[in-house]
């Protein structure tokens, strides 16, 4: 008995180390069959289903297996390793923790251990962990390339691409590696080198859809629109990108007949995005359809500026019924939109005019000061876009009244606001897109970092001056003070990542108290 278990053991895992493995959860299953407490079986079968992305069955075996032996070291990293993949993270460290209590210099239980803290935004902890990892193994590819991303975090961004060359040296064929110093590079508006960076992953794993994303997002950067709205089809492979819905009806690609027909075009990423697409809307009327246009709620009201032909419907309602179906992001593919063919119809939002009365009523602006809005933070878990309001301690200073646009507030900005408690926050009180249309309807200028009521305030056609983080989003492409998608946008541009201060104080403070000087001017 023994002897038979231990010949198909052994036949499990050879199958298993050659790539068949199918025939190898065959043989596991038949050990266990025969010994439902078998360790090597149990462990085995879980890291088989894990390579296969049966994560929640290899999560089940591989804790099977740990009743069975519960000092096993690398089971328990192993089961880190399932419980990461299906974003258990406080239960895969604890299987990582666990996993170096017995074995503290295991090199794969810490670089898992760092996965998971760089996960949940502990970014020195992580790289901490990373560092462990290569000291117990240098030539550990996989920590320096999670290294490199740790770096990539905390915008060491020339370190980022130092670790990452380290990973390809010590595994010339690591795809993950390239995509990821590719994307670095980017950052750096290193666009040729990140292109060949692409290619390289590309080369390898030519079905990489992050690679193949990425390499279009830097096409789309560098104002390559052709190259670029191809690739930017595979977002779909990022699901923090968008949902991708599928539907019985075909889809609208552009080249189908639109007459008397009638087309759902669907909000699939955030809002700024959908803000920005959604001036291909009525294009699609001009070519004689009929319009769904489901959006999330808070946008709602605010659509139905778009003009009439639409019906805008919220999503997870029950839909109207519909012969065609375009992702709002995918417009500009369909309309083959190059830089010179960007819909310019200005504006193509307006605030609702019976909710710009209570709003005038409620601020108090009166026009005797030019009127400012402000937005300080892109997002309250994105650094990148987010910069500290003390910089701006001087701003309520300046014979202006100053609105802050933000529907959510961080400690930081409510700090600041007890400071100055003549910048007025109607947080609370902006319920929905049209709410926020309705302020800006009011202001003489918008000056924000990258987020949607920027997009908001160029679809409305108001004077925008939008700080961009060194790093910024492909629409703003890499170089420049105007934007080729907002003709009422200026761009003030980091210099260095991260450096806010040098971008206020040297450029948007003058230009503000020469904005300033002119309106008193012509007031």
């Amino acid at each position: 008995m023994n002897a038979m278990l231990g010949m198909l053991l052994h036949q499990g895992l050879a199958a298993y180390q050659a790539g068949d493995l199918v025939k190898a959860e065959s043989l596991l299953r038949g050990v266990l069959q025969m010994d439902a407490r078998s360790f090597d079986a149990l462990h085995l079968l879980g890291l088989l289903l894990g390579d296969c992305g049966r994560h929640a069955e290899s999560i089940c075996l591989i804790e099977q297996a740990l009743a069975v032996a519960p000092g096993e070291a690398a089971a328990w990293s192993n089961l880190g390793s399932a419980l990461n993949a299906e974003q258990r993270r406080d239960d895969a460290q604890h299987a990582y923790e666990t996993a170096l209590r017995l074995a503290p210099d295991m090199p794969e239980a810490l670089n898992g251990l760092g996965n998971v803290l760089l996960a949940q935004g502990d970014v020195r902890a992580a790289l901490t962990r990373f560092d462990a990892a290569i000291s117990c193994q240098p030539d550990f590819a996989e920590a320096h390339n999670n290294r490199g991303n740790a770096l990539f975090a905390l915008r060491y961004l020339p370190e980022a691409i130092e670790a990452y060359d380290v990973a390809i040296q010590l595994r010339p064929r690591y795809a993950e590696a390239f995509n990821n110093k590719g994307f670095a590079l980017v950052q750096l508006r290193r666009c040729d080198e990140a292109l060949a960076a692409y290619e390289q992953a590309l080369a390898i794993a030519p079905d990489y859809t992050r690679a193949l994303l990425n390499k279009g997002l830097c096409y789309l950067l560098q104002g390559n629109y052709a190259a670029g709205w191809p690739l930017y089809e595979y977002r779909w492979s990022d699901q923090q990108r968008g949902q991708r819905q599928i539907f019985r009806q075909p889809p609208w690609q552009g080249g189908e007949t639109l007459q008397g027909r009638t087309i759902l075009v669907y909000a699939e990423q955030g809002f700024g995005d959908t803000l920005q697409f959604c001036r291909y809307v009525p294009l699609l009327r001009e070519r004689g359809a009929h319009i769904v246009l489901e959006l999330p709620a808070a946008l709602l009201d605010l659509a139905a500026s778009l003009g009439p032909g639409i019906d805008c419907v919220r999503s997870g309602a029950k839909r109207p019924h519909f012969d065609l179906h375009c992702p709002l992001a995918s417009l500009p593919w369909a309309f083959a939109t190059t830089l010179d063919t960007i819909p310019a119809a200005f504006p193509y939002l307006a605030a609702d005019a019976a909710r710009i009365t209570p709003w005038q009523a409620r601020l108090g602006l009166t026009g005797e000061r030019p009127s400012i809005g402000l937005v300080l933070s892109g997002s309250q878990t994105d650094p990148w876009r987010a910069l500290d309001p003390a910089l701006l301690d001087w701003l309520p200073a300046c014979d202006a009244d100053l609105v802050v646009l933000q529907q959510t507030l961080g400690e930081r900005e409510r700090a600041w606001l007890a400071r100055h408690p003549r910048v007025k926050a109607p947080a609370e009180s902006l319920e929905s897109f049209a709410d926020t249309a309705a302020v800006i309807a009011q202001l003489d200028l918008v000056i924000s970092v990258d987020t949607a009521v920027a997009h908001l305030a160029g679809a409305m056609d108001k004077p925008l001056w939008l700080m961009l983080y060194a790093g910024s989003d492909w629409r703003w492409q890499c170089e420049g003070a105007h934007s080729v998608w907002y003709r009422s946008a200026r761009l003030f541009r980091q210099a260095q990542h991260g450096d806010w201060a040098t971008l206020l104080t040297d450029e948007l403070e003058p230009a503000l108290r020469h904005w300033l000087s002119a309106h008193e001017g012509n007031a």
